[in-house]
């Protein structure tokens, strides 16, 4: 006998959801491993390449004039690495060292600020100062070594920037100025900003007019109404000063400060300022810092894009040394480089939230392949794409929840302008 049974499937509803490059940037949480947005799409970027052994004992990292230094706090000695030239004496670790011109008018030389002491490297001499204190930052400004600690505000002599010591008392000599505000704390950080000199406090920042004679000086608070600011993260990088402070990162255009970023204060371990390390790399500020938890991560900002990202890596120390930048991890050391190796793949992870139904196929639009890996609901899809053609997941992903979606590739020509992700519910 023969049976017959009509069978009626459920009819669906297909659609798509389309993610720009631009749209994915802007996302909190994209992240980023050796990938570069260039505006449009994403493309292999900035790898890391191997460049030495650092000596024994010495952990941070410092970059004058585009070569490279290190501090071993048991020798009290500071390194020149590529050379192995040497500086002993150096009581203290550096807060930082800062090239000088007018050591003795026709030579150069390179301060060490220290907490407690200054020291002037000179041909191969080195010569220290018995302050009674170093500074926590110094610049050159008006043809003078400024420094600050505490809220005093140092300057050398105009032209000779030195010797301290023996310096007369007189605006034209060795001297100080007392800037009290305690209500924004101590000096913490300070640069230089179109030609005029820009002190940085625990919650403040004030603007100093000072000409060649500094007993001819204005002093003002500029408004800022942010958190705390890390002193070792302020720069001049581009047309901005940028700052990390305790609620996001800051960009200063001399009268207003305005928060750019703010997720990666989240991650931020703010116990200890001197762990932070900052500079510029082409055109991009970079930021080192400590991470909630342990350890330390590599930050890049483009200020051009407005969009920061991680470098993916734990640098024990950071330096940038004119369009160089390099970090240590352990005894080596690294230089950042502007593409990735192909050995590396670079990775685009984002999450796309969905609705009810099935994630059924993904697209992605640009160029080479890639290798897409798509969780949810804690099942996993991993799929091969090769040009923009849709690529059918094995089996679908129950949405309902959120997508974690990580693309990769080694491909040279890979290239990510948009993804689009295909859906498909049964309709009502």
């Amino acid at each position: 006998m023969r049976y017959e049974k009509e069978i009626t499937f459920p009819r669906r509803n297909f659609s798509v959801s389309v993610n720009t490059a631009k749209e994915l940037i802007s996302s909190a949480k994209v992240s980023l491993d050796h990938v570069l947005f260039d505006g449009k799409g994403f493309t292999h970027a900035f790898g890391t390449a191997f460049f030495g052994e650092i000596p024994s004992g010495c952990e941070r990292l410092y970059a004058v004039r585009g070569e490279l230094y290190a501090y071993n706090a048991g020798d009290t000695r500071l390194f020149r690495l590529g050379d192995g030239k040497f500086w002993d004496g150096i009581r203290d670790e550096p807060s930082m060292l800062l090239p000088t011109k007018f050591y003795s008018k026709d030579e150069e030389g390179i301060w060490v600020i220290g907490p407690s002491r200054l020291s002037l490297l000179h041909g191969n001499a080195a010569s220290h100062y018995s302050l009674r204190q170093g500074g926590a930052a110094a610049v050159l400004h008006k043809e003078r070594v400024c420094f600050i600690e505490g809220q005093k505000l140092y300057y050398s002599q105009a032209y000779e920037q030195g010797p301290f010591e023996n310096a007369d008392s007189d605006p034209n000599g060795y001297g100080y100025v007392e800037l009290l505000r305690p209500e924004a704390g101590n000096f913490v950080g300070m640069t230089v900003y179109d030609d005029e000199l820009f002190l940085f406090r625990e919650r403040g920042i004030d603007k100093f007019l000072m000409d060649y004679e500094v007993l001819n000086h204005k002093a003002y608070p500029v408004p800022y109404g942010g958190k705390d600011i890390v002193g070792r993260s302020v720069v001049s990088c581009g047309d901005k000063v940028r700052f990390l402070a305790a609620d996001g990162l800051y960009e200063f255009d001399g009268s207003t400060a305005k928060r750019v970023e703010t997720e990666l204060a989240k991650r931020v371990d703010f116990s200890d300022p001197t762990r932070f390390e900052a500079g510029v790399w082409g055109d991009l500020y970079a930021l080192s810092f400590p991470e909630k938890g342990g350890g330390k991560a590599l930050f890049l900002y483009d200020p051009k894009r407005e969009y920061g990202f991680e470098m993916g890596v734990a640098a024990d120390s950071f330096a940038c040394a004119s369009d160089e930048a390099y970090f240590r991890v352990g005894k080596a050391i690294y230089r950042l480089t502007d593409s990735a190796p192909l050995e590396t793949a670079s990775a685009l992870s984002f999450d796309v939230p969905t609705g009810a139904g099935e994630v059924i196929w993904i697209a992605v639009r640009g160029e080479g392949k890639t290798a897409a890996e798509l969780s949810l609901g804690g099942e996993t899809r991993t799929i091969f794409l090769d040009g923009e053609k849709k690529a059918f997941l094995p089996r679908p992903l129950v949405g309902g929840g959120t997508l974690a979606v990580k693309l990769s590739s080694n491909d040279e020509k890979w290239r990510v302008e948009s993804v689009c992700i295909g859906y498909a519910e049964v309709a009502s």
